[in-house]
């Protein structure tokens, strides 16, 4: 018997075609560092207040106070409000008074921090952004609301007072200045009336919300006052007539 033919069995042969795709990619010149840095700012000060107000938000309030120590501890994380009387020439119904003998204007705490980012964050977007209402995007919440406003206050102040001891600013069309100054000048505009936009805000809120109160405690003196009449012509009628203690049923609201 033949023995198996070992040259029967065969492999088919391969091919590797190689193909080289060549694309136009768009020419992208080099980006001004003044502009990375702007944005790169911007970022980090957004992605700092969001992963610290996720943490206020999720944190027991044992666990906050221990937080919140931790960064009173920290001179790094101290926080200097009135910084516009540096530049106030004399005081003025705008001045910040303070709130305690020797006042040094120093404050601690995580709700001083989130504030001052929101603040800086809002200020940002005022300067380099055409949105409408730039401190709407990080707007306060329970934690930092009084810290927001004291702190968005003294900005105003700040900025206010540096344009007006400005001499370029005092007199625009008279300043020998470069397109580029100018365009810083109008920036500067921008951020200041930003900032008044954003402080008359915050007060007809707060306005709006003592007005509540106002309307809420006037309603509670008027139902009070109804009820002691109810009760008054209660007795009246009981004695006149003899009767015993009469209940006075209070109507659905």
């Amino acid at each position: 018997m033949e023995g198996p033919i070992l040259g029967a069995v065969g492999f088919p042969k391969t091919t590797t075609t190689t193909t080289t795709t060549t694309i136009d990619l768009p020419y992208i010149p080099p980006l001004n560092p003044k502009l990375v840095n702007r944005m790169v700012g911007y970022l980090e000060y957004g992605r700092a207040l969001y992963l610290l107000d996720q943490l206020a938000k999720n944190c027991s309030a044992k666990e906050l106070e221990v937080i919140d120590e931790i960064i009173r501890s920290r001179d790094e994380h101290a926080v200097f409000v009135n910084r516009s009387r540096i530049l106030e020439r004399e005081s003025s119904a705008l001045s910040e008074q303070p709130q305690e003998t020797n006042d040094e204007f120093e404050r601690r705490g995580l709700a001083w921090l989130t504030a001052l980012a929101r603040v800086e964050l809002g200020a940002l977007a005022a300067g380099f952004t055409d949105y409408p209402d730039p401190f709407a995007l990080a707007p306060p919440g329970n934690l930092d609301r009084d810290e927001y406003a004291e702190v968005l206050l003294d900005s105003l102040r700040t900025h206010y007072w540096a344009l007006r001891n400005d001499p370029i600013a005092a007199n625009m069309p008279a300043a020998r200045i470069s397109d580029t100054q100018a365009i810083a000048y109008g920036r500067r505009v921008s951020i200041t009336l930003a900032f008044l936009q954003a402080v008359r805000e915050l007060a007809r809120r707060a306005a709006g919300a003592r007005a509540a109160r106002r309307t809420e405690s006037l309603a509670d003196g008027t139902d009070r006052a109804a009820r002691r009449d109810r009760l008054g012509q209660a007795e009246t009628v009981r004695k006149r007539h003899g009767l015993g203690e009469i209940e006075v049923v209070q109507p659905e609201p």
